[in-house]
């Protein structure tokens, strides 16, 4: 504090006013304050009006509600429409984020065609912005030019802005402007809405020119509810391959046929060791095997963790315990809310499927009926006959069980002629004792929007595993997937007199005789 000293000796104090304040301290001050107090403080003198001509937040999130010539706003009794002018008047809400205290303020602005022009002057105000996230395309190409000015961006969030990547767009501009950012370390393209995981009703394209845009040191790169094009993967390959580490591309969709070359793509990327591939690029199916690129593709990579879709439990289970690449150490799995994987069975024997009971006809039925009842009096004579010397039988009849000595020898008699057969629990055990050393964490993702996210935790065989939800909140960490991979075969009975079946989510047909049915049995299910 200053100070003077008068004659008799009396130290007076002088008031310190904010022209004698740092610039720095002032700006630290503003950022204790909401946004509309700071007008009011940057307007009262010149010092403070140069001091507050940038803000210290780092962090904005920028929202919009439009309003538009058919707003109707409907009642119990009736409906009516307001007189609105032809241009759209928008609205526009901002929440800001200071870092590194994480306080958070919100502003909004009115409802006026000159709300664009407010939000651009407001945001000249944030010269060391380090993160940026868009709501649902709200921003047109006449912010280009401004958002092209902040170097300094280093998280990039584009939420439900599919819009953007579509061909028709008038917002190329922006967007082009908003990829070419030099200093982008993370590029998310997020996706919460209900149509953005199917392909019919994607028209969001990735395009090979916006992927050309892409020049900064990206290692988070995460699409979300788009086309990505073959051309375009090899462009990311190429020109992000020595930076990026996490890419999540599970709910992207391309042509199935051209799988091959998205596998040799995904090979150029050697530094990704988190990776989340669509259902057209890989998928279990009937084999816990995948084929020679996929194994390639995971092999060369140092994927630490890795997501995909689940189909079959059982596949899914032997894929774990014989193919999953040691060095994984996350596992996402995303499932159907009705495919909810029991992962109690991980680390045990597959039990044999039991031969189905070929079912017999009608007239078959009543003679094993007649022969059955005419048998009776003969049975009972010879239990009498045989009292001494009865076995004890569970459904139908089974051998014998021995005695502790006997099985003890009789085991020891086994383990000598065959040998092979005592090799199986060791099997099964080095398969436990394998998942044991791992330290696998599995999240078991339920593709089912609920308001709330609920997390259940439980260990199977040393393997962690956490049921979860599919929610807007963790899609950042926990990714997205896309829909099944649609079936080329029709849920119904064919010429060729075959019934569909359903194995995970894919379907494959097989003949009614396998199954059991005759004829009669046929005739019945056509009726």
């Amino acid at each position: 504090m200053s100070s003077s000293t008068t004659k008799k000796g009396v130290v007076e104090a002088k008031p310190i006013t904010l022209t004698d304040l740092p610039i720095s301290v002032i700006q630290h001050i503003s950022s204790f304050i909401p946004p509309l107090d700071r007008f009011k403080l940057q307007a009262t003198c010149r010092h403070t009006n140069f001091a507050l001509s940038t803000w210290p937040d780092t962090s904005i999130e920028i929202r919009s509600e439009d309003y538009g010539f058919t707003d109707t706003v409907a009642t119990s009794r009736m409906s009516f429409q307001f007189p609105m002018g032809k241009a759209n008047k928008s609205s526009f809400h901002v929440k800001i984020i200071t870092d590194p205290s994480g306080r958070c303020y919100r502003i909004r602005t009115t409802q006026e065609r000159s709300s664009a022009k407010t939000l651009k002057s407001f945001l000249t105000k944030f010269s060391n912005l380090q993160e940026l996230t868009i709501w649902d395309a709200c921003l047109t190409s006449e912010f280009s030019t401004i958002l092209s000015k902040f170097q300094s961006i280093k998280v990039l969030r584009l939420w439900n802005c599919s819009r953007y990547f579509e061909k028709k767009n008038q917002s190329q501009k922006l967007i082009r402007s908003l990829l070419s950012l030099p200093n982008l370390q993370s590029l998310l393209i997020l996706d919460s809405t209900a149509p953005g995981s199917s392909a019919a009703s994607c028209r969001a394209i990735f395009s090979k020119s916006l992927a050309l845009k892409i020049q900064a040191p990206i290692e988070n790169f995460q699409i979300t509810g788009m086309t990505l094009p073959l051309k375009s993967l090899e462009v990311i390959a190429e020109n992000l391959s020595p930076t990026v580490k996490r890419l999540s591309i599970g709910c992207t969709f391309g042509k199935e046929s051209k799988r091959l070359q998205y596998l040799r793509a995904l090979q150029q990327m050697t530094n990704v060791n988190d990776l989340d591939l669509p259902p057209f690029i890989f998928h279990l199916g009937e084999l816990f095997v995948p084929d020679g690129v996929v194994q390639k593709l995971f092999t060369s990579l140092p994927l630490k963790a890795l997501g995909f879709r689940h189909y079959n439990s059982s596949v899914l289970f032997r894929f774990i315990e014989y193919q999953l690449p040691i060095k994984v150490r996350v596992l996402r799995i995303f499932h159907n809310a009705n495919r909810i994987p029991n992962f109690s069975s991980i680390g045990q024997e597959p039990l044999e499927a039991e031969k189905p009971e070929k079912k017999s006809s009608v007239s078959s039925r009543y003679s094993i009926l007649s022969t059955s009842r005419s048998s009776i009096g003969s049975n009972e004579n010879n239990n009498n006959n045989s009292s001494t010397t009865t076995t004890t039988t569970i459904n139908g009849g089974g051998p014998r069980r021995d005695s502790i000595g006997t099985s003890t020898k009789a085991a020891a008699a086994e383990a000598i002629n065959n040998p092979k057969q005592q090799q199986q629990p060791q099997h099964k055990s080095s398969n436990v004792s394998t998942l044991e050393m791992r330290r696998l964490t599995i999240f078991a993702i339920e593709e089912a929007k609920r308001r709330t996210q609920r997390l259940r935790r439980r260990a199977y065989a040393n393997v962690d595993v956490v049921y979860t939800q599919e929610s807007q909140a963790g899609q950042e960490v926990l990714g997205r997937m896309a829909e099944p991979m649609r079936s080329p075969h029709v849920y119904s009975r064919s010429a060729k007199r075959e019934m569909r079946v359903i194995k995970g989510d894919l379907v494959r047909p097989i003949p009614l005789a396998s199954l059991g049915y005759e004829s009669d049995f046929e005739d019945g299910l056509e009726d």
